[in-house]
């Protein structure tokens, strides 16, 4: 990590969490999304694939038609992304996320200059794995990868899951920053 950023990891983990986007019900990037508690629904068509996820009951959009990553895009929670087929692995890039995130539950920082390569593939009929690489020049010192595996949940339904519908425990977290 960059100096900074170890900083600011020290300081989330100090804090317990109480900072963290989820803990605050913000969205989650897609980097995070992959290893959420919540249920996704993935969803392809010819143009593109959409991942609905429950949490927040939010979404994501991966644009398969060709275009180019833009020059310059307004930030938000999961970036814009754009994918091709590489044979059967969807390799997938995303840009323009917003400053600050958090990539997981511990409080390693994602910033705006965040490049997130995820390669999805189906091992078999159930399981997906998903290898995703962080390349984050201003906070990180060289890009990194981690692998999620993911399995088929059959017979089931997305259901809403609003988090700031009636929040009441953030003021309860407890932790150095409980204080401010």
């Amino acid at each position: 990590m960059q100096p900074w950023a170890a900083e600011l990891f020290k300081q989330r983990s100090d804090a317990a969490g109480k900072d963290d986007t989820i803990a605050r019900c913000l969205p989650v990037s897609p980097a995070r999304a992959w290893a959420s508690f919540a249920l996704q629904k993935i969803v392809q068509t010819p143009d593109a694939v959409v991942i609905l996820d429950e949490y927040m009951i939010q979404f994501r959009q991966i644009f398969l038609d060709g275009r180019p990553l833009p020059r310059d895009t307004e930030p938000i929670f999961k970036g814009y992304s754009i994918g091709k087929w590489d044979g059967e692995t969807l390799v997938v890039e995303t840009i323009g996320l917003k400053d600050n995130a958090w990539l997981d539950l511990r409080g390693h920082p994602l910033t705006d200059q965040a490049r997130i390569t995820e390669r999805i593939r189906r091992v078999d009929y159930g399981h997906l794995q998903v290898d995703v690489t962080v390349n984050d020049p201003k906070a990180y010192t060289q890009p990194w990868t981690r692998t999620v595996k993911l399995s088929l949940t059959p017979n089931t339904e997305l259901l809403e899951y609003i988090c700031n519908e009636n929040e009441k425990s953030t003021p309860h977290m407890v932790g150095p920053s409980a204080a401010n």
